[in-house]
This record gives C-alpha cells, sequence and structure tokens, in this order.
C-alpha cells in the first residue's frame, strides 16, 4: 500500500499500490468499485466534489514525475 484517499462523503476509499495499480472501494462494505493499472502513484485525492480522484505520478509506468492523471 502507497498511497489512501477517503472520499469526503465517505462513499469510497481509493489505494494507489506498490504494484502499479490503484483501486477504489465502496464503503462502508469495502467492495471493489474500479481499478487501473500502470499507473504507480506517490499520491493520490479525491476533488472535494468527490467526482474526481487525481493520482500523482512517479518514474516509471505510465505516468512520470510531477504528472497528474484524472480519473
Amino acid at each position: 500500500l502507497q498511497s489512501v484517499a477517503i472520499s469526503a462523503d465517505g462513499r469510497f476509499l481509493a489505494c494507489g499500490l506498490f504494484s502499479s495499480s490503484v483501486k477504489l472501494w465502496s464503503l462502508p462494505n469495502l467492495v471493489e468499485y474500479a481499478s487501473v493499472s500502470g499507473y504507480p502513484s506517490n499520491s493520490i485525492a479525491f476533488a472535494p466534489a468527490g467526482d474526481l480522484l487525481a493520482i500523482g505520478g512517479s518514474t516509471g509506468g505510465g505516468l512520470a514525475r510531477g504528472e497528474i492523471l484524472l480519473w
């Protein structure tokens, strides 16, 4: 586990994994809602409205250091 974020409304948990994937889980039952792979993430954060997840890149994979994927 490399990074974690919880949406402001408490409905989703996002986890950035060392395996270069990000998983989105619905709360409170922890059912996997969605995932994206190929993006090593130094950090992740939800937009205040909860409609976007920002994934901050690191070297290697689909993002270069300093790049951000909006999902």
